[in-house]
């Protein structure tokens, strides 16, 4: 593997040429924002609605996708681009919580909280819907959390899209 000269990158000998480090960035990235996640929910108790748990869920395998991909062969481009996907769908509930939080989407289609569907053993498909629609307290929550879930699915995609680019260029 060729290293750049100088710096941290020769220092550990990471070549940004190389599709295994970014999926090895992307790992670290959302494997970061997913510990955000859990730091906020069990220290600070803010606690998730049903989106944000949708949305770590897409994270997650995001990133384990990209776990995967650092283990077998880098060159091939399907496990970029289900990260990408996977990525993609977040965005997708992430903007969908958002429009409940502005009061853009309806929000009388929402279920009730997931924690309130589990205990009351309402069969799957009712919790379903709740990660899928929402549930009542999504639109509760401050908007700064799914506007950083946005953030964060967009750098992961920029850098899964980077690692799918270099893929099939990557030297050994």
């Amino acid at each position: 593997m060729k290293t750049i000269t100088g710096g941290l990158f020769a220092t550990f000998k990471l070549d940004y040429r190389h599709s295994d480090f970014w999926a090895a960035l992307i790992v670290f990235g959302g494997g970061g924002a997913l510990a955000l996640t859990l730091i906020l929910e069990h220290v600070f108790n803010l606690l998730p609605c049903a989106l944000c748990l949708t949305q770590r869920y897409l994270m997650f395998i995001g990133v384990f996708i990209a776990m995967l991909s650092s283990v077998v062969d880098s060159r091939l481009g399907i496990l970029p681009l289900l990260s990408i996907l996977a990525f993609v769908v977040g965005i997708g509930f992430a903007l969908r919580h958002v429009g409940l939080i502005f009061e853009i989407f309806d929000t009388s289609n929402c279920t009730a909280g997931v924690d309130f569907l589990l205990e009351e053993e309402y069969p799957a498909h009712h919790i379903f819907k709740a990660l899928f629609q929402g549930s009542v307290d999504c639109d509760d929550s401050s908007p700064v959390i799914p506007f950083l879930a946005l953030a964060a699915f967009l750098s992961l995609i920029a850098m899964a899209i980077q690692q799918f680019r270099l893929g099939p260029k990557s030297a050994r």
